[in-house]
């Protein structure tokens, strides 16, 4: 079962109305993963690496990502544009 199915399965539960909880569907362009990354990163704040398997996978992925973003974050602000960064994080033991 994939996360999704999880949401699906508990989001119409009675509790959820009980407990006073709200689900709402948040905008895809501010969260990213490893194997479907941000594409603008002037607006994207999180990453995630639930495509990797294994939790040494995720930390090179992740690592990886972190370094790409130092590149990126101490760049000039005029070349801090979607179409001319790209990503390259490690995705050794991650699926697409």
């Amino acid at each position: 079962m994939h996360e999704q199915d999880v949401l699906n399965k508990i989001k119409d539960e009675p509790f959820i109305d009980e407990i006073g909880l709200r689900v709402k569907v948040l905008d895809t362009d501010h969260f990213g993963g490893i194997c479907q990354p941000i594409k603008d990163l002037n607006v994207g704040c999180t990453m995630h690496a639930t495509c990797c398997i294994g939790m040494e996978s995720k930390i090179r992925a992740l690592t990886a990502v972190l370094q790409d973003w130092k590149h990126f974050s101490s760049s000039p602000p005029e070349s801090r544009n979607s179409t001319s960064f790209v990503w390259k994080p490690e995705r050794t033991g991650c699926w697409m």
